[in-house]
C-alpha cells in the first residue's frame, strides 16, 4: 500500500506547500479584543483550513502524482503532447474536481469501513461516466449551478481522461457504452495521504490554541 507523509507544517502546525515562492511572510498584529468575537476566529480559521487544504492538495498532486503521466487517449493531431498533459494536469489541480475525486475514491475496493467513517461518506456504487457527470449535476444544482447536462458529461469525461492518463483510474468495458471506473491504489494513496495529514495538521493546530487559551488565563 502507498502512503507519503509530508510533515511540513506551518507555525499553526497546520501542513504547507513547499513550492517556490508561495510561503507567504508572517505578519502578527495584536487583536483588538474589543471588535474580536469567538465567531470572527472561527470564521479566518475556517478559512486558512481551506487554503491550506488546497495548497497541500496541490502540492501532493505536483509532487506525487505529475511524474507518472503516460499517453492514455490516441494522439490528438490538433494539439501538442506538452498540451494535452498540462491541460490533464490542470483537471486535477483545479479544486473543483476535488468533490468529484472523492465520490469516485469513495467506490474504492481498497477504501476501509474506517476510512469511510473518516473521510464522512459511505461505500458508493460503481461510477460511469454517465453516472459520474449526473453526480455531478446534483452536486452543481445544491450550489445553484444549473446548467445543462451537456455541461457535466463534458466535465466527466475530461476528469476521467485525466485520471487515466495519471494511473488514478483504470476503465472496465461492461459493453461498448458502458465503461465502469476502477479507482486504482494510486488515487487510494493520494486521498488517504491527503486526509490524514488534514485531520493531523488540524488536531495540532487546535491543540495549540488550546494551550495559548491556557497561558492566557494563567496569565490573567
Amino acid at each position: 500500500m502507498f502512503f507519503w507523509g509530508m510533515s511540513t507544517k506551518t507555525p499553526s502546525g497546520l501542513p504547507m506547500t513547499m513550492e517556490k515562492g508561495s510561503i507567504e511572510p508572517a505578519l502578527t498584529i495584536a487583536p483588538v479584543r474589543s471588535l474580536v468575537r469567538p465567531e470572527h476566529i472561527t470564521a479566518v480559521r475556517f478559512n486558512a483550513l481551506q487554503r491550506c487544504s488546497a495548497q497541500h492538495w496541490r502540492l501532493l498532486i505536483r509532487e506525487r502524482i505529475a511524474p507518472r503521466y503516460r499517453r492514455y487517449a490516441p494522439p490528438d493531431p490538433k494539439r501538442t503532447e506538452a498540451d494535452v498533459r498540462k491541460s490533464h494536469l490542470d483537471k486535477l489541480l483545479d479544486l473543483n474536481a476535488f468533490d468529484a475525486i472523492s465520490e469516485i475514491w469513495l467506490t474504492s475496493k481498497f477504501v476501509s469501513g474506517e476510512e469511510l467513517e473518516c473521510a464522512g461518506g459511505k461505500r458508493k456504487r460503481p461510477l460511469s461516466k454517465q453516472s459520474l457527470a449526473r453526480r455531478l449535476q446534483e452536486i452543481a444544482q445544491k450550489e445553484g449551478d444549473f446548467s445543462d447536462p451537456g455541461t457535466f458529461e463534458g466535465r466527466a469525461h475530461r476528469l476521467v481522461e485525466a485520471m487515466l492518463s495519471y494511473g488514478l483510474l483504470e476503465e472496465e468495458i461492461v459493453r461498448p457504452n458502458l465503461k465502469i471506473l476502477h479507482p486504482t491504489e494510486l488515487l487510494h494513496a493520494l486521498m488517504v495521504t491527503f486526509h490524514t495529514n488534514m485531520v493531523l495538521g488540524w488536531e495540532s493546530s487546535v491543540g495549540q490554541n488550546a494551550s495559548n487559551d491556557t497561558s492566557d488565563k494563567g496569565g490573567a
